[in-house]
């Protein structure tokens, strides 16, 4: 197996409520402007825009941005003498304002406090924060200020009974035999959730299992539907499945005449059903590893984590089916649109940390050194396949 490593800046900005567009510099600027600039409150936004370049231009934290912005083809650029980032965020490129120093530490703040929803974690806080700005290192400057935080305790949740006072004023009424308090896992809409991770709900596995086999298309779509309900927990499930959604097609009788092919496959898809792993809450101060394999009809990835013991915990499963042009490709075109594939289906996850992508297709090592720059040019720059390890 051939790995190539991808490093990832950290990014961010400010939250969704400021409903600041990503691409309008001078509004961002103006947004983060505090009382400390206005100096009597009679600056103008010219005024403004000047002291915060001058800002960014003082900020020693900045100067290696300031040194890369001079170089063509970097993510970072200096426009009439706004310092600025760009990235491609869910394949939409985005302009970042980069913040100096000294205005960090507020935006971290409006982003980390949502009113009447209390203190998100590292990862939401860096989600509702990288549509606007970026400064260096931000995934480390993110993580030291929401340690700062008071950690949940019990106490912090026996707010249950201000819950039952208010069912009462209402009239609402509740079975104590239905409740449960004080859980580490709970059943949800088919699976076991909790305690950093989730699995399918094994009855509902079971009912899956014991289903006889379909003997009409909509008995078989049926089926399709509850097992790609589950998909997320089964590796390379649109390849397996293919044989029974060729079934599905108009041009195949309503009353099915089922192939030794199809067959095997019904019983491998129940199969997986029961053999479903347990996936894991990812930890974004650690690296990831992503697993990538392409077939001449579909493309499949894993994206995973190790423990503290060494041990590989899977995260979530992603698979596609090729069109028909899709289909036509070269192996290596088809390995490495499965990459860029996996990395859009988890950028959320993968979004500011490192990652290593694991691969069978020994070309691909070679596209990371020889082919053109814009080859591997998902994020502008910042995830590209370099790095042979």
């Amino acid at each position: 197996m051939h790995k190539f490593e991808s490093k990832f800046d950290c990014y961010d900005a400010v939250k969704e409520e400021l409903e600041v567009p990503s691409t309008d510099i001078e509004a961002s600027i103006e947004l983060i402007a505090t009382e400390s600039d206005w100096n009597g409150s009679t600056q103008n936004s010219e005024e403004t825009r000047t002291s915060f370049i001058e800002s960014q231009m003082s900020d020693p934290t900045l100067w290696d941005a300031c040194e890369m912005a001079r170089t063509e083809g970097n993510a970072y650029a200096i426009k009439d003498g706004v310092l600025t980032h760009t990235e491609y965020i869910r394949g939409e490129k985005v302009k970042q304002l980069v913040l100096p120093k000294c205005k960090r530490d507020e935006v971290l703040k409006v982003a980390h406090e949502i009113p009447l929803t209390g203190h998100l974690g590292e990862q939401k806080t860096k989600q509702l924060i990288k549509y606007s700005f970026f400064w260096p290192e931000i995934k480390k400057d993110v993580k030291e200020f929401c340690q700062t935080c008071k950690l949940p305790s019990w106490n912090d949740h026996l707010h249950v009974d201000s819950v039952f006072h208010k069912w009462k004023e209402v009239g609402l009424a509740v079975s104590l035999e239905k409740c449960a308090f004080g859980q580490n896992q709970v059943k949800f809409l088919g699976h076991i959730v909790g305690s950093c991770q989730h699995s399918p709900d094994p009855e509902k596995a079971e009912v899956l299992r014991n289903l006889s086999r379909p003997s009409t298309k909509k008995e078989l779509r049926s089926f399709l539907g509850l097992a790609s309900y589950y998909r997320d927990y089964i590796p390379n499930f649109s390849e397996i499945v293919l044989p029974l959604t060729d079934l599905t097609k108009r041009k195949v009788p309503n009353v099915l005449q089922w192939s030794i092919e199809a067959g095997e496959t019904f019983v491998k898809i129940k199969d997986e059903l029961v053999r479903m792993p347990t996936l894991h809450t990812q930890n974004i101060s650690r690296p990831f590893w992503l697993y990538t394999d392409a077939s001449a009809t579909a493309i499949g990835a894993c994206v995973a984590q190790h423990d503290d013991v060494g041990k590989e915990l899977p995260i979530a499963f992603f698979s596609k089916k090729l069109t028909p042009t899709q289909m036509k490709w070269s192996t290596t075109e088809g390995e490495a649109f499965c990459v860029l594939e996996a990395l859009k289906k988890f950028d959320t996850w993968v979004f500011g940390g490192k990652i290593q992508v694991v691969s069978d297709h020994n070309p691909l090592t070679y596209l990371t050194n020889s082919a053109p720059h814009g080859a591997w040019n998902y994020r502008d720059g910042h995830l590209h396949c370099s790095g042979i390890t």
